[in-house]
């Protein structure tokens, strides 16, 4: 049962959730790959709503001054701090009864440390990494134990949200791949010179607050049990144009991702 806090707390979204909604998201796990533009709007989106538990992941990146015009999440006083600490640190002050959990490193180490189990049995995980070699690493973990993955891009005016409800039944992130794409994954698998898959794209703020609030809805979404209509959302805000796709299972999908 929620406490009369709480109901006051979530009064305008009860109508529309439910109570058993709202208690369903007060027992789920969400893993939140990436503390950036996209993912810490996302992160403090999940906390405000309630989610159970957040595990944060971010590899050991601090706070700095470009990063406060785009990232909402932050204040002055978090600047030289790490993102996921700095997060955890923020949560505390937005909704105390979310426990939230801050691993500072990378997805693959943060699954292959003490949080292994709990990634694995949660119910979402969300990638908001600004390289293909670390949403691989997201996808790769996702498909492997059955997880509802969601993953956001920015790039100038552009936005991208991708759905993946069921990578093992449907199409996942590795699906949007081209040959191309897998040969750079290779290469930087091989050679730890490479680093063309770590190049910052430019983007405004408005652009990150829009993909995050399109990975919010469709997770909440997802963690109710509602019908998810389309697997990839673009839009452009300079012409204001918006565009969903479904993506289909390819080759690689149904050999089991080698």
């Amino acid at each position: 049962m929620m406490s009369l806090d709480l109901l006051a707390k979530h009064d305008r979204s009860i109508p529309i959730l439910g109570k058993e909604g709202h208690e369903h998201l007060a027992n789920s796990v969400v893993v939140i790959a990436g503390l950036g533009a996209i993912g810490s709007i996302f992160f403090e989106i999940m906390v405000r709503q309630g989610i159970g538990i957040v595990i944060a992941i971010d590899p050991d990146q601090t706070v700095e001054n470009h990063n406060l015009d785009r990232q909402f999440l932050y204040r002055e006083i978090d600047l030289g701090k790490q993102k996921a600490t700095a997060a955890m640190e923020t949560a505390k002050e937005i909704n105390k009864e979310v426990d939230v959990v801050s691993y500072v490193g990378t997805f693959s180490q943060a699954v292959n440390s003490s949080l292994r189990e709990t990634i694995r049995s949660a119910d979402l995980i969300v990638s908001a990494i600004d390289n293909r070699l670390g949403r691989y690493s997201v996808s790769r973990f996702a498909y492997i134990h059955g997880i509802p993955h969601l993953d956001g891009a920015t790039g100038e005016f552009n936005c991208r949200a991708y759905v993946f409800p069921n990578p093992q039944a449907g199409p996942c992130y590795l699906c949007t791949m081209n040959k191309k794409d897998y040969e750079e994954i290779s290469e930087s698998f091989s050679c730890t010179r490479r680093n063309d898959n770590n190049v910052v794209a430019p983007a405004i703020t408005e652009t990150g607050v829009q993909v995050a609030n399109i990975l919010a809805v469709e997770a909440i979404k997802l963690l109710l049990g509602m019908p998810t209509p389309y697997n990839e959302v673009r839009m452009n805000l300079y012409e204001w144009k918006i565009f969903t796709e479904k993506i289909e299972a390819n080759l690689s999908h149904s050999n089991g991702h080698i």
